[in-house]
């Protein structure tokens, strides 16, 4: 009975070691990650939530920084953490190359070139800018018999003329782009009728604040329906408001992939490009199909993750 209680024993004790051991490991290859939030928002919310959610599962340790206490503390207030994870523009900005040897990834950015985050020390992150190949090939699913697309440009602006020249260039062979610059016509309003007076299949837009606002996008959906012209929505509120379908971004996707990013960097796996495409979410609108006579492909209702209408 003594050999068969020293042999349980000693079990013990070797299970004992291998949990402490275990635990001491868990312990050293957990870090701490700061999150540096834009502003109170609830799609940075959203984001922040979602990093906390998948930094957690492989038991990293997420810290809030809001920008009022980087504001008031400076430096001090980031700590000395493994990596740093700026949710929005603003904070991105605010953040890249402030303290070089902790790695900055990002989410919830547009256009980060331009935003000054290509450049040395160049940030890792997570674009809201959805690929134009995706969106011309959802566009040509839904509406497969368009040849003329209408756009609004602003011909003043470099980086609206840069994205009608990318547009126009990515167009497939029989398919043609027709713009109006509406900085050069005599209200918005008047831009959208010139742009629908000509021969286009639909109207596509871009996410241009300078362009697109409540009264712009409100004016282009009654006069596009009433003329029967589709719109193609750059968000899941524009679809739902009466663009035909469209293309949405959920923030919590993009807290998700900035997760992925800082554990591959923290595991030492290098990313294959500093800007990553989203995930984005296809949006239909089925009152609006209605209303136009047209029939959604049965595939691309079936992969679509917002659907208005049609008892969906």
């Amino acid at each position: 009975m003594i050999p068969l209680l020293q042999h349980l024993t000693r079990q013990i004790s070797a299970v004992g070691i291998l949990m402490m051991l275990l635990g001491t490991f868990v312990a050293a290859s957990a870090v701490e990650v700061v999150s540096v939030i834009s502003s109170d928002a609830a799609p940075y919310r959203a984001a922040h939530e979602a990093l906390v959610r998948r930094l957690g599962l492989d038991g990293h340790h997420v810290r809030s920084v809001s920008m009022e206490n980087l504001a008031a503390n400076g430096l001090p207030a980031l700590g000395q953490p493994a990596c740093v994870v700026a949710i929005g523009s603003p904070a991105a900005v605010k953040l890249h190359g402030l303290k070089p040897t902790i790695p900055l990834v990002y989410c919830l950015v547009s256009n980060p070139e331009r935003a000054g985050l290509l450049t040395p020390p160049a940030a890792l992150g997570v674009t809201t800018d959805i690929p134009l190949t995706d969106q011309l090939t959802l566009l040509r699913e839904a509406l497969p018999a368009a040849k003329s697309i209408g756009l609004l440009f602003r011909q003043g602006d470099p980086d609206s003329q840069q994205q009608t020249d990318a547009l126009r260039a990515l167009l497939p062979a029989g398919m043609t782009l027709e713009t109006i610059a509406i900085d050069q016509q005599p209200s918005p309003a008047a831009a959208i009728d010139a742009l629908l007076a000509r021969r286009i299949d639909l109207v596509w837009t871009s996410p241009d604040s300078s362009i697109w606002n409540e009264a712009t996008v409100r004016s282009l959906l009654l006069t596009a329906l009433r003329r029967k012209i589709p719109v193609f929505g750059f968000s899941t509120a524009f679809v739902r408001a009466g663009a035909l379908v469209g293309v949405g971004l959920d923030p919590a996707n993009q807290g998700t992939q900035a997760g992925g990013l800082v554990i591959d960097l923290l595991a030492g796996k290098p990313a294959t490009t500093p800007v990553v495409a989203p995930t984005f979410d296809i949006c239909l609108n089925l009152v609006v199909a209605q209303k136009l006579s047209l029939t959604m492909p049965k595939p691309l209702l079936e992969r679509a993750k917002q659907v208005f209408g049609g008892g969906r």
